[in-house]
């Protein structure tokens, strides 16, 4: 289900339960104000795309950032190679798989799965609360807010923020 305004997901998901999200559910600034500049670089159009979006705006939430662009496999498969992968991300997790297929990456099974969830449908995702079992810290869950970027109605690149707790 879509919302109206925002053409988001009418669904969160926490663990096995979703509910209803919309700016003001989301839980920190951050994901406020990334949310709010997608909603405002998209128009009328149901995607922005990645040249809509300005640095200096991102600055913000820039180490904060993922990229996945979404490419053909080996096998014609639809895959994802990460483009980008904030300092703050890199921090946080002990590592910096930018330029890897995300399939390659520990623990990135719920991740394709989302990503490919998101091309299918072109709505942005957010997640609460996703186990974290191999960061190189103490962090035991993130969450993320997933927006899709593209043209002409087709999900070329996956624009996430992502939070450790």
């Amino acid at each position: 289900m879509l919302d109206g305004k925002s053409g988001a997901m009418k669904l969160f998901h926490t663990g096995p339960g979703t509910i209803d999200f919309d700016t003001a559910d989301l839980p920190s600034e951050r994901m406020r104000f990334l949310f709010e500049l997608w909603k405002r670089k998209r128009e009328r159009r149901r995607l922005p795309t990645r040249g809509d979006f300005d640095l200096r705006e991102l600055k913000p939430v820039l180490g904060y950032l993922s990229i996945s662009e979404k490419v053909e496999g080996d096998n014609g498969e639809c895959v994802f190679r990460l483009r980008l992968y904030g300092t703050c991300l890199v921090e946080m997790t002990g590592s910096d798989p930018t330029g890897k297929i995300i399939d390659e990456v520990d623990g990135a099974e719920g991740i394709v799965a989302r990503f490919r969830w998101i091309v299918d449908t072109g709505r942005p995702l957010f997640r609460r609360s996703v186990p974290v079992p191999w960061a190189a810290h103490d962090f035991r869950h993130y969450d993320v807010l997933a927006l899709p970027l593209g043209k002409a109605n087709r999900v070329e690149q996956i624009l996430c923020l992502l939070e450790f707790s």
